[in-house]
């Protein structure tokens, strides 16, 4: 098994949230990254073990997809909204 592909699908989740979904805070992304990076780890030491059928290619594409949808669905609970100052005339 290529042992990168336990860490690159996450790093690109990462790159493609912060290109595309701009609105998501950090603190949503650093958490997703966290528990799909466990995912992956798991998923992984399963394939080596033979317990799951999955090439291990297809860790990538968790990865990167699993930090996008979970910091998209943590997003709200997780983004401090900062109070918009008030408009000075003039």
């Amino acid at each position: 098994m290529c042992w990168s592909s336990l860490f690159y699908g996450v790093i690109l989740g990462i790159f493609l949230v912060a290109f595309y979904r701009k609105r998501i805070g950090g603190h949503a992304v650093f958490v997703s990254a966290v528990i799909v990076e466990i995912g992956v780890v798991v998923l992984g030491v399963l394939i080596q073990k033979k317990v799951v059928g999955l090439s291990f290619l297809w860790l990538n594409v968790i990865g990167a997809a699993g930090v996008v949808v979970l910091s998209e669905l943590l997003n709200p609970f997780l983004c401090k909204r900062v109070p918009s100052s008030p408009q000075r005339p003039g």
